[in-house]
């Protein structure tokens, strides 16, 4: 049991006077020597017990067999009660461990609250002898005060007094302590009393002192046998790794003292030689042997390699070496010189590894890294390493180049047609075209899908000279692309839409030339009349607009820039029938951009699918917060094909008129011709699945297009509008005055309203009314405004 407390400590020499010192003097003469004789008895045993710990440090074979028998020698030969050994546990908490026990009452030791930090469970004889180094005794472990956290476990077990003695370590500091617990040993009658006697106190602190010698002992003996496992474990396992591995270990010397470490000879090599190379390790010693299997090509660089041994400590190289069978493997050796007290190479030491497969591995990483795996052509990493050379050798030297982006016309179809495996053929056939055209320093790249780079170096001194060369060639490579390309049973067609950028003049970045390059590309691609187009700034200008206005669109969903503005509809008396609903994007600095420059890239982009739903919801709020004041307004709202022909379009109206609670009847949707001349049946069951909710539909543009009355016939179409470019010469283009009176007279029998927009004049007007034209749209009732504004104007007109 270990007590936090301090201590009684006494040695002294066992004598007449210790024996004077624990008389009763009132007692009679027989119970001093009964006391006498005690102490006597109990020194005796306390040294029986240190004999017996120098038996035990003889015979114990491991810490634990010998901190458990000191135990038991402490409890059967001197006759403790209970003794235990405790570790000091480093930490935070310091804890005292138990690691071996003896005796009665001691069932619960490894339960208790044992610690040798200053704390009241640290303050006992176990942890102050820790924590200070030094023996401490208690005499009467029932009253002393500092056996509190432990006083009913000692009551229990008997215990009357204790004695807890520092395990040291070399430097002086405990590690741990043996403590032993005594019973019977009380004071009678008073008299003066000590629990362990000086002489008893010194022999059990010798016997410590060997307990702690021979922990000490044991533990470096185990440090030692592990250490010496580790290193023959360690000597083995480097046995059989240099045996079972692709490295060979080998020493060379100087014959004659020569001081060329190119002419040195094998003195010594490993014996796994035979195994990777085929040759017996005798065979390796001949002079010459080590020179006559270098590869031919790479003898000469591995020689002066190792002259290099000269001034370097150590150098390492790759070269390839014959096996005995006559196959190369590469090999990476690494030498090291072993100078004499002059300086001079004595010995080289070196090891070689089998770096064969390594080799072919970075070759193929190399491979995947800089080359397109389809074509073998470089790839975008290896055009851009080429390329900022070439820039700067542009820079340096004034010699221009060209950047040609080429990209394939009809390859979709090729895809979509014949498959990808057919694709793929058709790719490296026009890599290999492409070479084949060109000269040998000219780079030709893929850079993915259908794209392919073409790196013109060094064309000429002149922007101008270096142009005409780059189109020359530009003309020389599409040529090349004509002819079929066979692929199986197939002969396929493409041709090349080339974009070209001259540097360095034309950029001043790799990326500045890609860029621009690409841009030119996409305008040869969007011509009607060149397939090969020059850089120019103001196709840089216009990227960057367009860059602008997408930015913008996506901002406006965000951030609810859009708006709705609303144009009149009047009828043959000029009264108000609707109005139709155009957007606006305005920016975030409140400048309006024009439908003719952002719908064209909302449709490009995609960004039209979610503008078209926000324009259709905040239309219909319109009409259904008119309706909640009792004013009924027709709005006719413009559908993009793409939205259209979306899937989630016929949801997406179900869901916003549901959502709106508007009047299905109120909202006319106009939609292209051009969108009923693909996919017709589709756009038929769309139309007739929002015609059953009671949404009408107008073909906007009439007369432009398709223009069948098949369609006008079978399809729920309520109204037509006659494109303005019929209107704008009217009254007195005849042509013109013609198609308006035929489509007018058309349309009333088919029982179809009619729409006019792009009316400016009077005289345009008077033209439809006397035709009985149903509405009229344009500028000579009513530019197109904010829809608030516009409502204001109409309500207080309806109302007046």
């Amino acid at each position: 049991m270990v007590g936090d407390g301090s201590e009684n400590s006494l040695i002294e020499p066992l004598g007449s006077e210790a024996i004077r010192r624990h008389e009763d003097p009132a007692g009679p003469v027989e119970d001093a020597l009964a006391r006498s004789n005690a102490l006597l008895d109990r020194t005796n045993r306390a040294l029986q017990t240190l004999i017996g710990c120098n038996q035990a440090l003889a015979r114990a074979a491991s810490e634990a067999e010998l901190t458990a028998a000191i135990c038991r020698l402490a409890v059967d030969v001197g006759r403790y009660s209970a003794a235990w050994v405790g570790m000091a546990e480093s930490g935070a908490e310091a804890a005292l461990r138990p690691v071996a026990k003896a005796g009665i009452g001691l069932d619960r030791l490894e339960s208790l609250p044992l610690s040798w930090a200053d704390n009241p469970h640290g303050r006992g004889p176990t942890g102050t002898a820790v924590r200070e180094g030094r023996v401490v005794t208690i005499d009467d472990l029932e009253h002393d005060p500092r056996m509190e956290p432990w006083r009913d476990t000692a009551r229990r077990a008997g215990y009357t007094a204790c004695i807890a003695l520092p395990l040291r370590g070399e430097a002086g500091a405990a590690f741990g302590a043996l403590t032993l617990y005594a019973t019977g040993r009380k004071p009678a009658g008073g008299a003066p009393y000590r629990g362990f006697d000086a002489e008893e106190i010194r022999l059990l602190a010798e016997l410590a002192a060997d307990l702690a010698y021979g922990i000490r002992t044991l533990r470096d003996r185990a440090a030692r046998d592990s250490a010496r496992a580790a290193q023959h474990s360690s000597e083995q396992r480097l046995a059989r790794l240099l045996e079972a591995s692709s490295t060979v270990i080998y020493a060379m010397e100087s014959p004659n003292g020569e001081a060329d470490p190119a002419s040195f000879k094998f003195a010594e090599i490993s014996a796994n030689i035979e195994r990777l190379f085929g040759y017996r390790p005798d065979a390796a010693l001949g002079a010459d042997w080590w020179t006559d299997n270098v590869h031919p090509a790479d003898r000469p660089a591995a020689l002066a390699e190792s002259r290099r041994l000269l001034t370097q400590d150590t150098i390492v190289h790759r070269y390839r070496f014959r096996r005995r069978d006559g196959v190369y493997r590469w090999v990476r050796d690494e030498l090291t010189a072993i100078r004499d007290a002059d300086g001079r190479t004595a010995r080289i030491v070196g090891a070689w590894v089998d770096i064969t497969e390594k080799h072919q591995a970075d070759e193929d990483i190399q491979r995947l890294a800089y080359f397109d795996p389809l074509t073998g052509l470089p790839n975008r990493a290896a055009l851009r390493l080429r390329l900022q050379t070439e820039i700067a050798t542009a820079r340096d030297s004034g010699l221009a180049g060209a950047l040609l982006f080429i990209d394939l016309d009809g390859f979709k179809a090729i895809n979509d047609l014949h498959g990808h495996s057919i694709g793929d053929i058709v790719l490296d056939q026009v890599g290999r075209r492409l070479q084949a055209a060109l000269r040998a320093s000219d780079i030709v790249a893929r850079l993915g899908g259908d794209e392919f780079v073409v790196l013109l170096a060094r064309l000429a001194d002149t922007a101008d000279r270096a142009a005409e060369i780059a189109h020359e060639l530009a003309e020389k490579l599409r040529a090349a692309l004509a002819p079929p390309i066979h692929a199986v049973t197939h002969e396929c067609y493409v041709t090349a839409s080339i974009g070209i950028a001259l540097f360095p003049q034309d950029a001043s970045g790799i990326d500045d030339i890609l860029r621009q390059a690409d841009i030119a590309m996409y305008q040869a691609k969007a011509s009607d009349s060149v397939s090969v187009a020059f850089f120019e700034p103001a196709m840089q200008d216009r990227v960057a607009h367009r860059h602008a206005i997408e930015q913008a669109l996506r901002e406006a969903l965000d951030h609810d820039r859009f708006e709705v503005w609303l144009q009149p509809q009047v009828g043959r008396a000029n009264d108000v029938t609707g109005a139709e609903a155009l957007i606006r994007l305005r920016r975030a600095d409140g400048t309006i951009v024009l439908p003719g420059e952002f719908i064209p890239i909302a449709e490009q982009t995609g960004v039209v699918l979610a503008m078209g739903r926000w324009m259709l919801r905040a239309v219909c709020r319109i009409i259904a917060a008119q309706a909640r004041q009792g004013r009924r307004l027709r709005i006719a709202i413009n559908v993009s094909p793409r939205q259209f022909r979306d899937p989630a379009f016929v949801p997406d109206v179900e869901r916003i008129l549901a959502e709106t609670g508007v009047d299905p009847h109120d909202l006319l949707i106009e939609i292209t011709e051009s969108l009923l001349i693909d996919r017709i049946d589709e756009a038929a069951a769309k139309m007739r699945a929002l015609a059953s909710l009671g949404v009408r539909f107008s073909i906007d543009d009439f007369g432009t297009g398709y223009s069948s009355l098949g369609y006008l016939q079978s399809l729920p179409i309520a109204e037509i509008k006659i494109d303005r470019g019929f209107i704008r010469h009217l009254p007195d283009g005849a042509r013109d005055a013609t198609l308006a009176e035929a489509i007018l007279a058309m349309t009333r029998h088919l029982g179809l309203s009619v729409v006019a927009e792009g009316v400016e004049t009077e005289a345009q007007a008077s033209f439809l009314r006397m035709r009985d034209c149903d509405a009229m749209q344009g500028y000579l009732f009513g530019r197109p405004e904010p829809a608030q504004s516009w409502l204001d104007r109409w309500t207080a007109n309806i109302t007046a």
